[in-house]
């Protein structure tokens, strides 16, 4: 709703915090003080200044944070973030960049890429976890599992699991051009 004589735009609280609440990032409410378009405080009819809600946000979960990150373009950390980067750009400015894009739409590919960040991630870093569980003491080395008793060919579930992020980040990649 937009109040005309101040021309801000009100969105309801619950909505906002709603979104805060499902991205996992902590917050308070806060009153704050109601100002006119000279910078001073609104005050009603009995003298008393008028306030409206207002979030302040305490923490935010360091996923989410990667994910605000890479909307913002910052530096690349994370495998495969270059290639979902330029996609993200080719759609943004597909749909008329910074001057043509409307609001709606840039939320709407801000969201997905925000998504596919996310999963990217979690895969990335989980590939990670796994290298430095599975590592034999050597930078940049990974321990294979040898034969088992039966003497059967051995697994090499380090190799599988980063076969498998690998996979998982190309149908994240897919899922972009789609």
């Amino acid at each position: 709703m937009e109040n005309s004589e101040t021309k801000w735009v009100e969105v309801p609280i619950n909505a906002i915090t709603r979104n805060l609440d499902e991205r996992g990032i902590t917050y308070e409410l806060i009153d704050v003080p109601v100002t006119d378009s000279d910078g001073n405080k609104v005050k009603d009819e009995n003298g008393n200044v008028v306030t409206h809600q207002a979030v302040h946000i305490l923490e935010v979960p360091p996923d989410e944070q990667s994910a605000i990150d890479f909307i913002g373009g910052k530096k690349c950390w994370f495998a495969g973030c270059e290639e979902l980067r330029k996609k993200y750009e080719e759609e943004y400015e597909e749909a008329g960049g910074a001057e043509g894009c409307t609001t709606c739409e840039k939320n709407k590919i801000m969201r997905k890429y925000i998504r596919l960040v996310r999963e990217a991630i979690k895969a990335d870093n989980k590939a990670k976890a796994h290298h430095e569980e599975n590592s034999n003491g050597h930078p940049g080395t990974v321990a294979v599992s040898g034969p088992d008793e039966e003497g059967k060919r051995g697994v090499g579930e380090k190799r599988s699991l980063l076969r498998r992020a690998a996979s998982r980040f190309k149908k994240i990649l897919r899922a972009c051009t789609e």
